[in-house]
């Protein structure tokens, strides 16, 4: 399969994707709907040899589609070179026995992989995004940041779709996000908001480039 390449003339913008400390982080999921109830953990520590940086994480997420509820495992690993740029990263989702993995590799572009089965050896999608992503220092604070490249007119698009995203994660330093304290999320709100967001994406892309 040939590399799909977002190519169309465009300006950079920096997104943040998330703020740690050095150790152990941990954080929850939950709806913006401030009465309910968590529906997620994640535990992500980072380290740093002197040399470079590393983020391995491990967290589980209680979900729900068309009426049916279950309860995700996920662990992963995201590795920097020296100048804090991610050269690599996996993500593992276990799925009856088996685990889709979606990693990527490279800085810039960075390449994106995803595997329906951990014993494949050919990945079964590809695509080029814009890198790199970095690991920047802030006091005690590390934040990642990822440039994503997008037109004026397709951020003002897709801007509300964002703000009106049904979910939200927070710190959570006590841990106190349980899988006996969660309820599910419903996956349907998420693939509204990712069924509009592809169109317009698709849209805003030259026929030339599709």
């Amino acid at each position: 399969m040939g590399l799909n390449r977002l190519a169309w003339e465009t300006r950079q913008t920096t997104l943040e994707l998330a703020a740690l400390k050095l150790g152990s982080n941990h954080f929850a999921f939950k709806p913006n709907n401030s009465k309910a109830r968590c529906f997620g953990s994640l535990s992500a520590t980072l380290s740093d040899t002197g040399e470079y940086f590393s983020i391995k994480f491990t967290g589980w997420m209680s979900l729900a589609f068309r009426g049916r509820p279950w309860l995700q495992d996920f662990k992963g690993e995201l590795s920097f070179n020296p100048l804090a740029q991610m050269g690599g990263s996996v993500l593992e989702i276990p799925v009856d026995g088996d685990a889709v993995k979606i990693g990527t590799k490279n800085l810039n572009p960075i390449t994106l992989l995803i595997f329906k089965s951990a014993k494949d050896e050919k990945p079964t999608f590809e695509q080029e995004l814009p890198g790199p992503i970095e690991l920047r220092r802030n006091g005690e604070t590390f934040t990642l940041t990822s440039p994503f490249v997008i037109d004026d007119s397709l951020k003002s698009s897709i801007a509300p779709l964002f703000a009106s995203t049904p979910l939200k994660v927070i710190r959570d330093d006590a841990v106190s996000c349980t899988k006996s304290k969660s309820d599910p999320f419903d996956l349907t709100l998420i693939a509204n908001v990712i069924g509009t967001l592809r169109s317009r994406i698709i849209n805003s892309i030259p026929l030339a480039l599709r």
